[in-house]
């Protein structure tokens, strides 16, 4: 039994690898990208794409609170939040989700490994347009 006093370290290591491995998927982004490309993540990771490459953009931010998008109006903003919403569905079309993609000219898509299912389908019925890049506890598509 753990005194109550005493630090979690399984934990704290769980969470130091986690940052680790954020931090090596900024990294390899930012050797990825030239000068800026669009990444989306999944929900949990979208947030998180500003803080770990400084070349990185995003189609959406915090949209639990839509005033965070202050350059767009209303409306591009649910329709950004929508199709961010339709890229990462397993039940959407694959040829809509590429079209999705191509809209917002999406280079890179960040995912935890256990999200890699959403995109199966996609990747296998155009596998000539993505690179899949394992990192960590990270893989990152690369789109063509």
């Amino acid at each position: 039994m753990r005194e109550q006093s005493l630090p979690d370290f399984a934990l704290f290591e769980s969470k130091s690898q986690r940052y680790q491995d954020l931090a090596r998927a900024g990294q390899f982004l930012d050797h990825q990208i030239p000068v800026q490309a669009i990444v989306i993540g999944t929900d949990d990771l979208n947030d998180l794409i500003p803080g770990i490459s400084w070349k990185a953009k995003i189609i959406t931010f915090r949209t639990s609170s839509p005033s965070n998008m202050l350059f767009y109006s209303l409306d591009i903003i649910n329709e950004r939040i929508v199709d961010k919403q339709m890229i990462l569905s397993r039940t959407v079309a694959p040829e809509l989700r590429l079209h999705l993609l191509k809209k917002y000219n999406i280079r890179f898509l960040l995912l935890r490994r256990s999200d890699y299912d959403l995109f199966k389908n996609l990747v296998s019925t155009y596998p000539s347009l993505f690179e899949i890049v394992e990192t960590g506890r990270y893989i990152i598509l690369k789109v063509r």
